[in-house]
């Protein structure tokens, strides 16, 4: 189905600098000391590497190129004649193609009669309806959508009126080539003690399954092989520190935690060549959205959730960055050796950016400051199949796709 071509504005930052981009990967250490966060190992001397980066103001050429674009997606509807409203839900990337949900909402409801995916080409702003599901007797919600070169990935919500009290899940994958849709994957929520949470790269999709078992919890990591379509079961006690926790792949590693009843580990394996590491982690439960490639694993906690622990694996030390007053972490993400940190205003609107961490050359920036006069509230940030930054704003006029590449 076609639609208006939409409205698009582009914003590109050429940033040229060589230090962003390479670096002695070296951090001082006269500013090492015995953390005394509670959650923390108190043995573990962790750096205090807040003041160690190089903050690169736009727009300033060096050496290197960084691309940012906004694209405009359709402005939010409401129906009159039905009293629904149409919301733009959440948004993936691939390529030159944003994917992206929207959602029939009841007036004061928080599920939606009706959700669609939609695909809209950057270069030629074409936009097509892939998918429209419409239960008809019962409400739905689609997230969690994800999209690599071959297949476009969701998890579908939904009951039945003559199961009202029962909620199932479906991974549905779709083919690209002919919009062929198939359910990978059907939960009875009632049976789940966590929330579908995808992680996706070309050849592999991630997720936990978290059940009760004989009286106790028991958590799974699985891992979908795209290339052979195979659904593995790799670990069958990992520890999940919240219902909403991502099993992150990156470099092909897949990393998940494990506890006993003194320490918790770090868990790295490799998807392709199956080799596995364990390293003894310096937290006892108070984690938030670890990830971890063969160079860095990176994360932060509720307790002190404007600070992000980083762990270097050659050198393996310990060391943090504490953002400044009044700013909290929304969320991060890891890319090679570039930490995105999501951070937003605690007091007032909530206003944030986006900042870029290289933490090699020891170098930061700020991607989203220059944009819309400094007024952003971009958030989701996430990696994507291909190796960019996409990321939603919402609280403007219109709903905004941020991409960024690293070239």
């Amino acid at each position: 189905m076609k639609k208006n071509s939409l409205e698009v504005t582009t914003f590109i930052l050429i940033i040229l600098f060589p230090l962003f981009l390479s670096g002695c990967n070296y951090l001082p250490s006269s500013d090492v000391y015995t953390n005394n966060f509670s959650d923390l190992d108190p043995q573990v001397e962790f750096i205090n590497a807040t003041d160690k980066f190089n903050e690169i103001i736009l727009p300033q050429k060096r050496n290197c190129e960084i691309t940012i674009n906004e694209y405009i997606l359709p402005e939010n509807n409401q129906d009159k004649n039905t009293d629904y409203s149409i919301n733009i839900e959440e948004l993936t990337i691939y390529e030159n193609n944003i994917y992206y949900v929207v959602s029939h909402m009841p007036s004061q409801s928080i599920l939606a009669d009706k959700v669609e995916v939609y695909r809209y080409n950057i270069l030629n702003k074409h936009v097509d309806l892939l998918f429209d599901y419409d239960k008809g007797d019962g409400v739905t919600w689609l997230n969690e959508i994800r999209v690599n070169k071959k297949n476009l990935f969701w998890v579908l919500s939904y009951f039945y009126i003559d199961e009202p009290y029962k909620v199932y899940k479906d991974i549905c994958k779709m083919n690209l080539d002919d919009n062929s849709i198939n359910i990978i994957k059907t939960f009875n929520e009632e049976d789940l003690l966590n929330e579908i949470c995808l992680s996706l790269t070309d050849s592999y999709l991630s997720w936990y399954e978290a059940r009760e078992e004989n009286g106790n919890p028991k958590c799974y990591l699985i891992i979908y092989d795209l290339e052979k379509d195979i659904i593995k079961n790799i670990h069958n006690d990992c520890f999940i520190w919240s219902p909403f926790v991502r099993a992150h792949i990156r470099n092909n590693n897949v990393s998940f935690l494990t506890r006993d009843s003194v320490h918790t580990y770090l868990n790295i394996i490799n998807l392709e060549s199956e080799e596995k590491s364990e390293i003894l982690f310096p937290v006892k439960s108070d984690l938030r959205n670890i990830i971890s490639n063969d160079i860095f694993t990176v994360w932060f906690g509720q307790q002190h959730n404007n600070i992000v622990y980083i762990y270097n694996h050659a050198k393996e030390n310990y060391y943090y960055i504490e953002l400044k007053e009044n700013r909290s972490i929304f969320y991060i993400d890891l890319y090679k050796n570039f930490l995105i940190i999501n951070e937003k205003e605690i007091h007032g609107d909530g206003n944030g950016n986006i900042i870029c961490y290289n933490l090699k050359a020891n170098n930061k920036i700020n991607l989203t400051n220059a944009l819309n006069d400094g007024i952003n509230y971009y958030y989701l940030v996430r990696l994507s199949a291909d190796d960019r930054i996409s990321a939603q704003n919402y609280l403007i006029e219109g709903l905004k796709c941020l991409i960024v590449e690293f070239n």
